[in-house]
This record gives C-alpha cells, sequence and structure tokens, in this order.
C-alpha cells in the first residue's frame, strides 16, 4: 500500500498558513484606509451640525473644505477595494466581507444626496448625525468582519483592540456631533443631554477593552494611555452641557469652542489609532517572515521525510495509558529534534494552542454580537432608543448581580422560545417608548 508522504502535506500546512498571513497584511492596510475614511466622516458630521444649528450662519467653508479631504479618502479606499476583488479569500470569510464592502460602497454613494439635503436645509441636526451615524457604522462593520474572520490569535487581538479604539473614537465623534448641534442652537435638550452622557460611558467601555487587548504593546509604541488625552477644557464644557437645566440659553460662542477642544481629542485619537495601524502591519510582517522560516526548514529536509524508526512511529499511539485522555500532551520531548514523528506533534501541539487563543481573544467579538442582538431586540419589542436599550440591559445586569451579556443571551433564549411571556417580561423591565411629539 503506498502511504502519501505527511512531511509534503506539513508543508502544504504551512503553505497555507503563509496565505492567510499574506491575506491579514493586507487586511491589515486596508482597515487603516477605513479609519481614513471614518475619521474624515465624522469631522464633517460634526461641521454640518455646526452649519445646520447656526441656521447656515457659522461653518460652511470649513465644511466645504472637509468635504474635499473625504472624498480624496473616499477614493483611496475605492482603489483598495479594487485590489480586494483580486485577492483569494476563504469562502465565509470572502463572503462576510464582501458582503461588508458592498453595504459600505451603497453607504457611500448616497453620500451626495446627503449633502444636497445639507446644503438646501432640508434636514436639520438630528436627521443629518442619523444619517453620517449609520454610514460609519457600516464602515466599522467591516473592521469587525477583518477581526473576526482574522485566524491568527495575536493579530485578532491587535485587530479587537483598534475596532473597539475605533468605535470609542466614534462614539466621541457622536459626542461632538449633538454637542455642536446643541450649541449652535443655542438650546439645551433633556434628551440629547441624556444621550451625551451614554456616549461617554459607551466610549469608556470600549477604551477599557482596548487596554485589556494592547495596553502593553500601546504603551511600547508610546500612544497609551488613553487618559492622558482627556483634557481641563473638555470635562469643563461637558459639564456644562450635561448638567445645565434643560430648555436654559446656551452661550453663543461656545459652538465653535466645543467643535474644536472635541477636534483636537478626536485628532489625538486618530494618531493612536495609526500607531496601531502601524504596528499591526509590522506584526504580520514579523509572523510572514518566521512562517516562511519555518517553511523553509521544512521544505529542506528529505523528500522521505527522513529514516524513521516504525517502532517511533507508533509512540504517538502508545505514549500514555490506555485510559489517559487524547491527544497525549507530553511526548513531544520524546521525538528527535528533527523526526517527522516530532515535526507532526509539533504542528500539532502550536495549532491547539493558537485555536485556543483565538477562541479567546473572538468572546468579546461574540460577547458584542450577543449584546448588540438583544438590544435590537428590545428596541423592536418596546419601541425604545438604541441608548435605553442599552440601559435597560445594564440596569438587569445590575439588578441580577449578571454581566450584560449573560443577560442578553437569557433575553434572546427567552425569545426564541416564549416570545409571547417576553413581551411580557419585557413590560416589567423596561421604560415606556420615548414620544415621538415635538
Amino acid at each position: 500500500m503506498t502511504t502519501p508522504d505527511a512531511l509534503q502535506l506539513l508543508i502544504a500546512a504551512r503553505q497555507c498558513e503563509m496565505a492567510e498571513l499574506e491575506q491579514l497584511e493586507r487586511t491589515s492596510q486596508w482597515v487603516d484606509v477605513i479609519a481614513q475614511v471614518i475619521h474624515a466622516l465624522q469631522r464633517e458630521r460634526g461641521l454640518s451640525n455646526l452649519y445646520l444649528g447656526s441656521g447656515g450662519r457659522r461653518g460652511q467653508t470649513e465644511l466645504q473644505r472637509q468635504r474635499q479631504v473625504s472624498d480624496r479618502a473616499i477614493q483611496h479606499l475605492y482603489t483598495h477595494v479594487e485590489a480586494l476583488r483580486g485577492q483569494r479569500l476563504r469562502a465565509l470569510q470572502g463572503a462576510r466581507l464582501y458582503s461588508q464592502a458592498a453595504r459600505a460602497l451603497q453607504g457611500l454613494g448616497a453620500l451626495a444626496a446627503l449633502r444636497r439635503r445639507i446644503d438646501q436645509r432640508q434636514w436639520d441636526s438630528a436627521h443629518s448625525t442619523s444619517a453620517y451615524t449609520q454610514l460609519v457604522a457600516v464602515l466599522l462593520d467591516w473592521v469587525f468582519e477583518a477581526a473576526d474572520t482574522a485566524a491568527d490569535p495575536d493579530i485578532t487581538r491587535w485587530l479587537v483592540a483598534l475596532f473597539n479604539l475605533m468605535q470609542g473614537k466614534e462614539y466621541l465623534g457622536q459626542e461632538r456631533a449633538m454637542g455642536t448641534a446643541m450649541l449652535a442652537a443655542q438650546r439645551l435638550d433633556a434628551a440629547l443631554q441624556r444621550r451625551l452622557l451614554h456616549l461617554m460611558d459607551a466610549q469608556q467601555c470600549c477604551f477599557d477593552l482596548v487596554e485589556t487587548h494592547a495596553a502593553d504593546d500601546l504603551h511600547r509604541c508610546g500612544a497609551w494611555p488613553l487618559n492622558a488625552l482627556d483634557s481641563a477644557e473638555h470635562e469643563r464644557l461637558r459639564r456644562i452641557l450635561c448638567t445645565s437645566t434643560p430648555g436654559q440659553t446656551a452661550p453663543n460662542e461656545l459652538g465653535p469652542v466645543w467643535f474644536d477642544v472635541c477636534s483636537r481629542r478626536i485628532d489625538q485619537l486618530r494618531n493612536v489609532e495609526q500607531a496601531l495601524c502601524e504596528a499591526l502591519q509590522r506584526l504580520c510582517r514579523d509572523k510572514r517572515a518566521q512562517a516562511e522560516a519555518a517553511l523553509r526548514q521544512l521544505e529542506a529536509l528529505p523528500p522521505s521525510g527522513l529514516d524513521n524508526d516504525p517502532d517511533e512511529d507508533l509512540s504517538c499511539l502508545t505514549s500514555q495509558p490506555p485510559d489517559a485522555d487524547w491527544p497525549c500532551t507530553d511526548t513531544v520531548a520524546r521525538y528527535p529534534y528533527r523526526s517527522l514523528p516530532g515535526l507532526l506533534h509539533e504542528q500539532q501541539q502550536r495549532l491547539q494552542r493558537l485555536s485556543t487563543e483565538l477562541d479567546a481573544v473572538r468572546a468579546s467579538l461574540q460577547d458584542r454580537k450577543v449584546i448588540e442582538r438583544a438590544k435590537g431586540l428590545l428596541m423592536a419589542h418596546r419601541r425604545l432608543s438604541e441608548e435605553q436599550a442599552h440601559r435597560t440591559l445594564r440596569q438587569l445586569a445590575m439588578n441580577q448581580g449578571k454581566r450584560m451579556v449573560d443577560v442578553a443571551q437569557s433575553i434572546l433564549a427567552t425569545a426564541a422560545a416564549l416570545p409571547d411571556v417576553l413581551d411580557g417580561a419585557l413590560l416589567q423591565c423596561t421604560p415606556a417608548p420615548r414620544s415621538h411629539h415635538r
């Protein structure tokens, strides 16, 4: 009987790993391009609110200039999308990334119509903010898919940190836009004040996750801690916006000041984003170089994979007592350094370790998916805003002494099994829906 060459299969496995790392390196490059587009659109959103909130009296020149910056960043993204189409991706990875790219391109295609409505002042600040925010959310989902489909745990950890940094920066961008709209209109609104407090809380949650996944690495590249980016002026203006009596007239000159102060912090966060992207690309290059070296070592072995003693080959099946759990975990030291059984066992152990690490890193991504689905369910069943749904989940978690993701999983499970019971349960624990009357 002809036995397939195990060494050639090991080489094929390393070649697959090489292809994966090359794809991850390209992914890290276009994630940085997406981040550039998001940064430009965030500033455009804030300037649009300054223009709309002031009745067209402020910000028009700056807005037109910023649109040119956004268009250049978008054109750069389009170039990368064309290159992405020619890349060979894993079936599931390709389907998800291409689908998300299509959604992003559809949103960017609607940008011209959005700008016309702003120029003609057919939309108010609330409509403008909502449209830009939905567009940014689609772009962030694209980054999320990149993190969720990466197969290397170290690179996934960096992508998760980068995604949470971008998400926290987006919450700050929304804070800038809403505060600018309020101050430009010179009217403090209670609902918007509550929304600002929610955005501040959400920012901190994101930055805590960044610290969990990449604090040491950011320290090494001089981009941490994020708290060092806080400014006394920003906190002072936050207090004015969030603690002043609703309906009170805001000082006329605060709108541009708030916009500039928030912009400085957002620009600093963009610098951290860039540091993360550059470090991620270096990590991809280093890992690819290591994989290339390992591949060359395998390719240098004799075609037969060395002359192995059949008894030694059998040791991988007999090194543990009959009642021991499989796979065995302590036999690698018994193999000669360059023997084929040793190489096979080393590869098995390495892939198992990588899989375990990858599962741990992806857990935070899965938690986010569960929480977002539960919030969507609350919003649909009780006609809540996203902020109210988030507060409801958080309050339930505090009342029950559980993690928010555990409460979210319970809600989803109840909805699947007993939808009628869910409606009654949600009625007991959620606030009344917000009024749509002005």
